[in-house]
């Protein structure tokens, strides 16, 4: 069984790798993630944009991940869901830079 740290680090990893890690990295000021675990799973969320002026406010936001809400999304995001007992992971979505 992973504890939550070991779940979150592998969710948080595989979100930034899915969308491109230099993209991530270049770019990690206008960026958030959130995670959580529910039913033995840790799921995680990274979002990221390349223009700081188009960034959500999240101060105003209860649930930002899984809104619809178009004014309320990154650019650019991952989501994933960690088995709690393996570290076997699955992408539950991801919209990522065309050029990567």
């Amino acid at each position: 069984m992973l504890t939550f740290e070991e779940a979150k680090k592998i969710g948080i990893n595989v979100c930034i790798d899915a969308i491109g890690y230099d993209f991530c990295m270049q770019h990690k000021d206008n960026a958030t993630s959130a995670y959580g675990v529910e039913n033995e799973r840790m799921r995680c969320y990274v979002g990221v944009d390349d223009r700081p002026e188009n960034l959500p406010d999240l101060w105003s936001l209860e649930s930002f991940a899984l809104t619809s809400n178009e004014n309320c999304q990154f650019k650019y995001s991952a989501c994933c869901d960690v088995n709690m007992h393996d570290g076997h992971y699955y992408i539950l979505m991801c919209n990522k830079p065309e050029q990567l």
